[in-house]
C-alpha cells in the first residue's frame, strides 16, 4: 500500500515538481516503512518547497513522530499553529498521539502567540 502510494505521489511531481503536499506524502509512507533517511530529507525538503503551508507543517510533525523525533515533531507542531491550523483537530489527531501532554500544549500556546505577532488567521 505505501509503495504504491509512493509512487502515485511521484507521477503527481513529474506533473508538478514543487508539490509540497506529495513530497511530504512520501515522507509519511517512507517513516511508516522505515526508511529513516528518507522520510526526514523529504519532510524537510517540503517544508522548504511551502514554508508557509500549514498542512505540510502538520503532515511533516506526523513524519516525524512516527520516527520517534519528539522535539522535531513538537517544532512543526508549533508551525502549523503560527500558520492557523486548527488546536482541536491537533489534539484530537491519532497520529499525534504520542506528542500529547505538556510538551504539546506548550507548542500549541506558542503556537498561538507566533499566529498573534504574524497576524495570521483561520486553517486552511
Amino acid at each position: 500500500m505505501y509503495d504504491r502510494t509512493i509512487a502515485l505521489a511521484q507521477e503527481q511531481l513529474k506533473v508538478n515538481p514543487r508539490n509540497a503536499l506529495s513530497v511530504v506524502l512520501i515522507a509519511i509512507c517512507e517513516a511508516r516503512t522505515g526508511r529513516r533517511a528518507q522520510a526526514e530529507r523529504h519532510a524537510a525538503e517540503a517544508i522548504a518547497l511551502d514554508p508557509t503551508n500549514r498542512g505540510v507543517r502538520l503532515r511533516a510533525a506526523k513524519v516525524y513522530a512516527e520516527l520517534g523525533d519528539r522535539s522535531a515533531a513538537i517544532d512543526a507542531v508549533r508551525a502549523a499553529v503560527a500558520l492557523g491550523y486548527e488546536l482541536a483537530i491537533i489534539r484530537s489527531d491519532d497520529e499525534l498521539a504520542m506528542l500529547r501532554g505538556a510538551d504539546l500544549e506548550r507548542a500549541l500556546a506558542a503556537g498561538l502567540t507566533d499566529r498573534k505577532t504574524k497576524g495570521v488567521r483561520g486553517a486552511r
